[in-house]
């Protein structure tokens, strides 16, 4: 990627980033604000204990999605509470006002209390406290006003000491038990807040509050959009409604619908808490769709083996042009129906690419370490996740509805992996996965690398998507752009950048965040070739070429000129060999390389770029990464799913 690189909002070079030739076109999707603000990093990485038997078992533990979140052990909730606000130090002296004012201080409902040998001297809640004021020397006796009055300063004058639970009745669970456990013990012993050790020391309090927002996903809990779905319509009591004391009245006439109840929540709450299995998450899903995948890799036509890259082909000098992928500063990943059991279907399809800064190269960095740490580390945030279902699905603790990997958060985990090694460098980044049963094509992206899905429509039936500009009895194919990506720029050369520039702060950052992502869903139909490429490709190869290339390519492995040519040929659609696919991402890197190097030929980038009165004539050599997917019938594909 030889762009400008961003730093304090300044061009380091005059040498631009290319935007997609088409942003500008009606069927770039649009959304992304360009001067909005970006968010601070989370002010501190999540602490983790340290104790071997508490650590998650992988980094996909982490997740705010995936696993059976009541599965998790004690330890990775501990890891989102400070204990700090849940304990305090106290003397043997102190009385149950300054208790009263400890518990205020901290706004919590319980304390740990220790002494200055940092020993634990025991727990006290807020409902001992409120216990000793008003009742009497005998449980459940309560005191007469007058005298409750009379005796209130004698009672928050008494030790506190004398109100906590001492060590010895204390009852705790081990950080490395789970937290469905540690319900248990709750309801059995009828508290609220559970002590939790390791290695013959407290190292946090899970209290009831905790468990039971740890059941919830994060978005379905705070937010507007939650207020107005569960709340809005909860707040306030309707005019007239009083409380029915007797207990025949109360259950005789309660109405039908209120006995049913509200099954949407229950099930959702009965699925995730208690890990209940249903017919769906134990059986085999039949994938309505499957697919080919193939990736090309070439880097900049003038890279030289030791890395420098010639500014033009008089500097760069006869010879053939680099062909080495491990000299390009883009990376990219596959990964092909890994196992990994799911609400949708059974394994997950994943593929990302990145693009490196070059110009981290002109200040002595290299330039695709960056985007090479970040595809690793994403193809490792999936395999462990993977790795963490099959494992829960073993111990029985699978979630009836578990949720599919989410793009979105393949990038986070990725990003956050990136930035703890501190690597100097910047890359363009977007993750893609493909759900075989919902027939969806799901991504994140941040910056300008894209996806074109590319389909077969008939001009009869096509409605807003028809060829409108070539009559039809001059249009040599049906094949056009169904879908393509939007860019996301800052401006004209300026792309959307994940990265990392030395010296920076933990929790800042100069570049933008996988919270600026574009992220979007598209469904996908058999016969359908999706490209997933870097910038490398489009700033080189127009729409209408994609269309051709890929028409040529289908004519001479399937035969036909459309899609209701080659459905007539049955099966055909869907024996595409690894080979043929391996074609066409070669087909697609050889194409753009051809027009990259040919300076008699404006392509898409020269063609903007003289849009925004920038000189620049020919193509543009650049790295240049493909990924191909070529979507094909699955078992359970029924014609029913067709439009």
């Amino acid at each position: 990627m030889r762009r400008a690189l961003r730093l304090r909002g300044q061009l380091s070079s005059p040498a631009a980033a290319r935007p997609w030739p088409q942003a500008a076109a009606a069927t770039a999707f649009t959304g992304s604000r360009a001067g909005m603000q970006r968010p601070h990093h989370r002010q501190q990485q999540q602490r983790m204990l340290c104790a071997r038997e508490i650590q998650p078992t992988t980094l996909a533990d982490a997740h705010e999605e995936g696993v059976n979140r009541m599965a998790h052990n004690a330890a990775l909730l501990l890891a989102q509470k400070s204990f700090k606000n849940r304990s305090a130090e106290v003397s043997d002296d102190i009385t149950v006002a300054e208790g009263m004012r400890l518990l205020g201080e901290k706004g919590q409902g319980s304390l740990v209390l220790y002494n200055e040998e940092k020993a634990v001297v025991g727990i006290i809640t807020s409902r001992d406290v409120l216990r000793s004021l008003v009742m009497g020397s005998d449980v459940g006796d309560p005191q007469e006003p007058a005298a409750l009055a009379q005796e209130m300063p004698e009672r928050l004058a008494r030790p506190l000491l004398e109100l906590v639970t001492p060590v010895e009745t204390m009852v705790f669970a081990k950080a490395s038990d789970s937290l469905a456990r540690c319900q248990i013990i709750m309801s059995e012993r009828r508290i609220r807040n559970l002590p939790v050790v390791d290695d013959g020391a407290i190292v946090g309090l899970v209290t009831a509050k905790d468990l039971m927002d740890y059941t919830f996903e994060p978005e379905e809990l705070g937010g507007k959009a939650s207020f107005i779905k569960n709340i809005a319509t909860r707040s306030g009591l309707p005019a007239g409604v009083r409380v029915k004391l007797d207990e025949q009245e109360s259950s005789s006439k309660i109405a039908e619908d209120a006995r049913r109840g509200d099954h949407f929540f229950f099930s959702m709450f009965r699925n995730r808490v208690a890990g209940a299995k249903s017919a769906r998450a134990t059986e085999p899903i039949t994938p309505g769709i499957s697919v080919r995948v193939a990736a090309k890799m070439l880097p900049h036509p003038f890279k030289l083996a030791d890395g420098y890259c010639a500014n033009s082909l008089r500097e760069y000098g006869p010879g053939e042009f680099a062909s080495d992928p491990r000299l390009s500063d883009d990376a990219y990943f596959v990964i092909d129906q890994l196992a990994c059991p799911h609400q949708h279907g059974d394994a997950v399809t994943v593929v990302g690419v990145a693009d490196g800064v070059g110009e981290w190269r002109l200040k002595g960095y290299n330039s695709g370490a960056f985007s090479h740490n970040l595809m690793q580390a994403a193809k490792e945030s999936v395999e462990n996740f993977a790795s963490s279902v099959q494992a829960s699905v073993k111990r029985g603790t699978a979630l009836s509805e578990q949720h599919p990997i989410r793009p979105l958060d393949v990038l986070k985990a990725a990003w956050k992996e990136t930035l703890e090694h501190r690597i100097p460098g910047s890359a363009t980044a977007l993750v893609a996965t493909l759900d075989t049963e919902l027939n969806q094509l799901s991504f994140s992206n941040v910056g300008d690398a894209g996806i074109v899905v590319l389909r077969h429509i008939d001009s009869t039936v096509a409605g807003y998507m028809r060829e409108r500009t070539t009559p039809r009895h001059l249009r040599q194919s049906d094949l056009r752009v169904a879908f393509q990506s939007q860019q996301q720029l800052k401006a004209f050369n300026l792309p959307y950048q994940l990265g990392y520039f030395p010296g920076e702060e933990e929790g800042k950052t100069r570049f933008e965040t996988p919270r600026h992502a574009d992220t979007t869903s598209f469904p996908v139909l058999p016969g359908d070739t999706i490209i997933i490429a870097t910038d490398g490709l489009f700033d080189n190869v127009e729409l209408d070429e994609l269309c051709a290339a890929t028409l040529a390519w289908e004519k001479k492995h399937f035969g036909g000129e459309k899609k209701r040519d080659l459905a007539k040929s049955g099966a055909t659609l869907n024996e595409v060999p690894e080979q043929v696919m391996q074609e066409l991402a070669k087909d697609f890197c050889s194409l753009a390389r051809k027009h990259a190097v040919d300076d008699q030929r404006d392509g898409p980038f020269a063609m903007l770029a003289k849009e925004n009165d920038i000189m620049w004539s020919g193509g543009m050599p650049d790295d240049i990464t493909v990924v191909v997917m070529r979507v094909l019938k699955g078992p359970g594909f029924s014609s029913m799913d067709a439009p």
